[in-house]
């Protein structure tokens, strides 16, 4: 806002009767405005006015009063004397009259008076008054008056400079003076005035205003605008008319209007209005901003406070019809008073774009309101009037003239936001659709659709369905009634029209149109594709939302449905499916179909079963799913970020075929096997099985081979009558996986092959561990085999042990193990179970180390009984019902549920208590489990019931446990033994010669007699004549041998006779003795005597 529009500046009068202040008055104007004023406030910080714009009026031409806060603060009286004569008779009576009253001068507003004496070089230089000059003259005469010399011509320029200089200074000075008197002045007059005098009060606090305002104090006149305007909205706010709206907008520009409009004259005058009380704030605060803030802050400044002055018209005015005008009105008086600073910033454009915008809606409402045109999507105020501003009113003096004004209106808005990298993006979206709808409105179908095209389906993946839609339907009439528009450029491709129009109208179906508009669009939909051969694919979310729910179940006899939901909430009439696919795919790349002929789909929601007789079990990612409706296919890809996993689990059905592979009961240390269990077989007519051994977790090949080379990882089976099968373990492991697929027909439906493809993780763990030692006798031979568990965690209850013989004609076998309950064995030293058994050869045939023994250790792991409790004692109840459906369950019973149930079997081997160590969320999680697999709500009730007495814990009497134990099928470990090689086996016996009980005494020598037998004619050997053995028996610190101590045996004699002689007394151990053969020793000898001790005193 320029000076022209400035309410509040500084002024200097003069009164010029002698018409010489022309001269001076140039050389005053080039030195202002003041620069770098001070003021320093009582206890507060000095105050630096930069710049101080100063207004030089003559003093007959001021309006103001004598007691007027914009009083001249300088009134100079021009005079020039050129006589003595012309002094007395003309200037010193003019000076008297100028002069006020003293009195009455000193209750007026402040000013200082300054009388100029305009000389020339001749008066200066000479005495007018013979003694004295004029200047010293005039002093002395008016002592109290002010006086500076002013001259015209200068001696030099320095003079001149000089001059000015100290006048200025003096001008200065006397400036601020006046200033402090006046502030003073009506400060005292303020704190004089009682509260309630408002009229006063307001008076004074706008003088105080306006005297900060014109110095450019800044923060005192914003503290004083907010004090007044506290004060005057609490007391006259809520009983001030609303007044009239000023048409056009006014600001103020000369002294005369600014003393009309005084906030304090018109409260005096009891004419003060809502309107004018927020007009006189709006100007106070653009003066302010003015001189408070430099360009871009100014600007945005002054826009927030217009932007706040029309919203506090606009809730104060919103029922007058001429608050659309009035608003024009002031926008168009903003840009042509230029209360802007012009500059080439982002700010700048886009106020003049806000500012814009709201001219143009008022536009709007005025064309509507004086010849009802309008425009698509909007609504006009009924209000509002016709415009009586004929510049106005001759922009749309007729509907041609409208449309163009609106058009050129639009894209100047537009243009500014655009060239100026605006962030108000969306601004520049909405403008662009109105200009679009305009073309519509006009039947400009092309220019419509180029722009409507762009912008629906911008709105539409921003989730502005409300702009959407209706741009929309604009664009379906723009393609509809637009015949020669075969296609159209979509991504740099040349689309036909009738595709886009499809996909549009599908788009339609989504939006929250009425039932009756949705059947519309969807017959018509229909309707152009039946027409269309093309190949294309429209989204599935446009007709419908499909919920995958995962779980499996049995329709038919080996047909595997998938549960799906499928909601219509877009179509409100049944749909008619001729085929509905879902396509899942696993890590390995492998697909699989599920698919629905001929279904209906009613509005809301739908339960189907999309059915698949070649099923995978195991994790699947959802891929694609399509469904066919007439000649047209809707698909949906399920993106990798929204990929949903499903577990397809084996659901139970009695009447499938079905195939169980799991770990033999008989178990072998040499040989590992399978056992294969056939359900429902009878219906089958041609059946294929393949087992692949597949690497585990983290391992690149597999674990086990079904042949002893180690290279067969896969193997077939055809036939029913294989019931085991072989495996041989590559390297040291506890379980490995195996792959089954298996094809078969059934004799009710011949010609359709179902497939099943499942991966199961067997044990291979042996529970038991056994260890055996050999202990050869004379004439008979014993094996004894230690047995325990052979694993930390998992007892064993031992039911008995046996051991066969290959050769029974040749063997006789005595002993075993069979306690009358089962024996509880753990890991460890301690919990080891014992058993020997004695072979003996029958008649004199012969011990042969390539006869093979088997033990049969009969057993099971301390789990199966509790299982087995768990299942007969709490499931069953001994309630036949359950029993029966117990067959049909008992697989997933046992390897899902039973399985997951960890006990405390401390607990139950000392308290026969039952107790689990598994947390609750495990018996939670198990019975969301049965619910899902499990479809008798019979058995799911009982199993329940049985899973909550677990988690509370039983209390299993002894005699439950003893006979539900002796119904449980155990388990089965054989072990093959064989004889070992004896080709050298000697016994050693050291007999005493003299009578028995004869005392040894030390020192003496003691006859004993050596028998040595060679066993080795016991066992089937190789033919050892000729072999030379030599036996030694050793001297020591306790015995020394006497005679002959180390000789050849001979074949022929068993017996022969040495001294020994006792070194010390005690019990002594008999001595060593050793047999070699060819300086080698023999190993094989049994020395009766080696644990012997004698008495030697």
């Amino acid at each position: 806002m320029g000076n022209n529009t400035a309410q509040n500046l500084i002024k200097f009068s003069y009164f010029d009767p002698f018409n010489v202040f022309g001269s001076v008055r140039k050389e005053l104007e080039d030195r202002l405005p003041f620069r770098n004023l001070h003021w320093k406030p009582l206890n507060e910080s000095l105050r630096t006015i930069s710049s101080l714009p100063v207004k030089i009026v003559g003093e007959a031409d001021d309006y103001e009063g004598p007691e007027s806060s914009s009083k001249p603060f300088i009134m100079f009286l021009v005079i020039s004397c050129t006589s003595i004569d012309e002094y007395r008779a003309k200037v010193r009576p003019l000076v008297r009259q100028w002069l006020p009253d003293v009195e009455l001068d000193t209750r007026l507003m402040p000013a200082k008076r300054v009388v100029l004496l305009h000389s020339n070089s001749d008066v200066s230089e000479t005495n007018l008054f013979k003694t004295v000059s004029f200047f010293d003259k005039f002093s002395k005469d008016f002592p109290y008056l002010t006086a500076i010399e002013v001259k015209s011509i200068y001696r030099s320029e320095k003079q001149k400079t000089d001059f000015w200089n100290g006048t200025l200074a003096q001008l200065r000075k006397y400036t601020m003076e006046v200033f402090e008197q006046r502030l003073a002045l009506l400060e005292v007059k303020l704190r004089e005035v009682p509260s309630d005098k408002i009229v006063e009060i307001t008076s004074l606090q706008e003088k105080i205003l306006n005297l900060f305002l014109s110095f450019y104090l800044n923060d005192e006149a914003s503290r004083e605008l907010e004090s007044l305007r506290t004060k005057l909205l609490s007391k006259l706010g809520p009983k001030l008319p609303s007044g009239n709206l000023e048409i056009p907008f006014a600001f103020l520009q000369n002294e005369q209007e600014t003393n009309r409009s005084s906030i304090a004259l018109q409260v005096a005058n009891q004419n003060l209005t809502t309107y004018e009380l927020n007009k006189f704030f709006f100007l106070k605060h653009c003066e302010l901003i003015q001189k408070s803030y430099v360009q871009a802050p100014r600007n945005v400044r002054l826009y927030q406070l217009a932007k706040t002055f029309l919203r506090t018209i606009q809730r104060a005015f919103k029922s007058s019809p001429l608050l659309a005008e009035f608003k024009a009105s002031f926008i168009e008086t903003l840009f042509d008073i230029s209360m802007f600073d012009r500059e080439a910033s982002v700010t700048f454009r886009e106020i003049g774009a806000d500012f814009k915008m709201i001219a143009r809606d008022c536009f709007l409402d005025m064309a509507f309101a004086s010849n009802n045109f309008r425009i698509f999507g909007r609504n006009y105020s009924s209000l509002t009037r016709k415009s009586q501003l004929s510049h106005i009113n001759s922009t749309f003096k007729d509907e041609e003239t409208f449309h163009q004004t609106i058009f050129s209106m639009t894209k100047d808005i537009i243009r500014l936001l655009s060239e100026s990298n605006s962030k108000k993006y969306r601004t520049v979206d909405l403008l662009s659709v109105e200009i679009g709808l305009l073309h519509y409105q006009r039947n400009e179908y092309e220019q419509a659709i180029s722009i409507l095209q762009s912008c629906h389906e911008y709105y539409k993946e921003s989730n502005w369905s409300t702009i959407a839609f209706p741009l929309l339907e604009c664009f379906i009439d723009c393609l509809v009634k637009s015949p020669g528009i075969e296609t159209l450029i979509i991504c740099g491709e040349q689309v036909p029209t009738a595709t886009i129009l499809s996909n549009s109208i599908l788009d339609l179906l989504t939006s929250a149109q009425p039932d009756d508009r949705k059947e519309y669009w969807w017959d018509r939909f229909l309707a152009m594709n039946e027409k269309d051969n093309g190949s294309l694919m429209y989204p599935l979310d446009n007709l419908f939302d499909i919920q995958v729910d995962g779980k499996l179940v049995v329709t038919r006899p080996n047909v595997f449905g998938l549960c799906i939901k499928v909601f219509n909430k877009k179509i409100p009439k049944e749909v008619f499916v001729k085929s509905m696919q879902l396509l899942l795919r696993n890590s390995h790349g492998e697909s699989m179909i599920f698919q629905l002929l001929d279904c209906c789909v009613k509005p809301g929601e739908n339960v189907l079963f999309l059915e698949s007789a070649r099923i995978s079990f195991g994790t699947f990612s959802l891929v694609s799913t399509e469904s066919t409706v007439g000649n047209t296919i809707f698909c949906k890809e399920f993106t990798e970020d929204a990929e949903k996993f499903l577990e397809l689990e084996r659901p139970i059905e009695s009447n499938s075929f079905e195939l169980i592979v799991s770990p033999s009961r008989h178990l072998e240390t040499a040989k590992n096997s399978v056992t294969l269990n056939y359900f429902n077989r009878d219906d089958i007519s041609t059946f294929k099985l393949v087992l692949t051994a597949l690497p585990m977790k983290n391992e690149s090949n597999s674990n086990v081979s079904f042949n002893k080379e180690g290279d067969q990882f896969s193997i077939v089976i055809d036939n029913f009558n294989v019931k085991a099968l072989d495996y041989f373990i590559l390297h040291s492991c506890d379980n490995f996986m195996v792959k089954q697929e298996m094809t078969f027909e059934t004799r009710e439906c011949p010609g359709v092959e179902f497939y099943q493809c499942d991966s199961k993780t067997i044990s291979c763990i042996l529970p038991v561990s056994v260890s055996v030692e050999d202990i050869a006798r004379d004439g008979c031979f014993f094996f004894k085999f230690l047995v325990n568990s052979s694993t930390p965690k998992e007892p064993i209850l031992l039911h008995g042990s046996e051991l066969l013989a290959d050769n029974t004609d040749k063997y006789n076998v005595h002993g075993g193990f069979a306690p009358d309950i089962p024996l509880l064995i753990k890991n460890g030293d301690d919990d080891t179970c014992l058993t020997f058994f004695q072979v003996e050869t029958k008649g004199h045939k012969l011990f042969d180390s390539k006869d093979i023994f088997h033990l049969r250790v009969t057993f099971n792991i301390l789990k199966d009984q509790i299982d087995h409790l768990v299942t007969n004692v709490i499931l069953i109840q001994g309630n036949p019902q359950t029993a029966a459906k117990m067959e049909s369950h008992r697989d997933v019973w046992n390897s899902m549920v039973l399985k997951r149930l960890v006990f405390d079997y401390e607990l139950f081997e000392h308290k026969s208590y039952l107790q689990l160590i598994s947390p609750e969320s495990c018996i939670n999680e198990l019975e969301v489990f049965l619910q899902s697999k499990i479809q008798d709500k019979d058995f799911l009730k009982a199993s329940s019931r049985c899973l909550r007495v677990l988690q509370k814990g039983f209390q299993f009497s002894y005699l439950e446990i003893v006979e539900y134990t002796k119904d449980i099928l155990p388990s089965v470990l054989v072990v093959h033994v064989s004889l070992p090689t004896l080709s050298r086996f000697f016994s050693v016996n050291l007999t005493r010669d003299d009578s028995e009980g004869s005392v040894s005494q030390l020192g003496h020598i003691i006859p004993y007699t050596i028998k040595v037998k060679n066993l080795s004619r016991h066992w089937q050997t190789q033919n050892s004549a000729g072999r030379d053995y030599i036996f030694e028996l050793f001297n020591s610190n306790e015995w020394l041998i006497d005679g002959k101590r180390r000789f050849c045996l001979l074949p022929s004699t068993e017996e022969y006779r040495v001294n020994i002689i006792p070194l010390r007394r005690g019990y002594l151990k008999f001595p060593k003795v050793e047999i070699t053969e060819s300086d080698r020793k023999v190993s094989e000898l049994h020395y009766l005597n080696m644990h012997e001790v004698t008495l030697v005193i």
